[in-house]
């Protein structure tokens, strides 16, 4: 499978991955084309997949009722609180609850539809999901490829805004602030943000190239810093 996302459910100590697609020699499970033995019809299994590195096994999860959808360059984050993993879709909002092996579905806010190499964390502590930057609607278009966009396009796409999901009331709230991480280069060769929950601190750290415009030179790119965004205080500092 490829383009895989996933991160790791501490209840049952295992890695837990969704959203990839078949491809680069891979054979997904499917059945039998129109009812004919000798022909398969590819179909995909998105996941969620369960891989215990203590025994080296991967567990196709075969959730009751919802599945994921397929969307590709769609970080997870888990949640040890609710012993939740969410991740966005095209439109929606995934959640995966690892002991109940169910996929739940809720909207999204129309800005953030189609919003693709983000950073997501939870706070457990404070019960909200952090989302950070990303782009919309495609991760290449301001790349420069013959379906790409000219390079004056890449702050209208290459989002740096943040936004808050309550999971006790499932509301949304997207933030104001005059103090905020750089948008960074997300989508360009698989890079995404690092975002992770520090539980000593209560803090969510966020791990970004400061970068505001189109710079194809790699060798030109200054250091990555590090970001702290409280959940409770809603601020982020460098």
């Amino acid at each position: 499978m490829c383009l895989q996302d996933g991160t790791y459910a501490e209840s049952r100590k295992v890695s837990v991955f969704a959203h990839g697609l078949s491809g680069h020699g891979s054979v997904p499970p499917g059945e039998f084309k129109d009812g004919n033995h000798t022909s398969l019809k590819i179909n995909d299994e998105t996941g969620p997949w369960l891989y215990d590195s203590a025994t080296d096994n991967f567990e196709y999860a075969r959730t009751v009722g919802n599945r994921f959808t397929s969307f590709q360059h769609a970080p997870m984050a888990y949640d040890s609180s609710s012993d939740g993993i969410y991740s966005l879709g095209a439109t929606e909002l995934f959640i995966y609850s690892v002991q109940l092996n169910k996929v739940f579905r809720r909207a999204l806010p129309s800005e953030l539809h189609r919003r693709r190499d983000y950073g997501a964390a939870v706070d457990p502590g404070n019960r909200t999901l952090v989302i950070f930057g990303g782009v919309s609607p495609t991760q290449w278009q301001y790349l420069k490829t013959e379906r790409g966009l000219p390079d004056s396009e890449f702050q209208k796409h290459v989002k740096k805004d943040t936004w808050l999901y309550r999971l006790e009331d499932d509301t949304w709230e997207k933030l104001t602030q005059s103090v905020q991480p750089p948008r960074g280069y997300p989508g360009s060769d698989f890079i995404k943000y690092t975002m992770v929950y520090e539980p000593r601190n209560g803090n969510i750290l966020l791990r970004v190239t400061p970068i505001e415009d189109v710079t194809y030179d790699r060798s030109k790119w200054p250091r990555a810093e590090t970001w702290t965004f409280n959940a409770y205080s809603r601020e982020w500092k460098k």
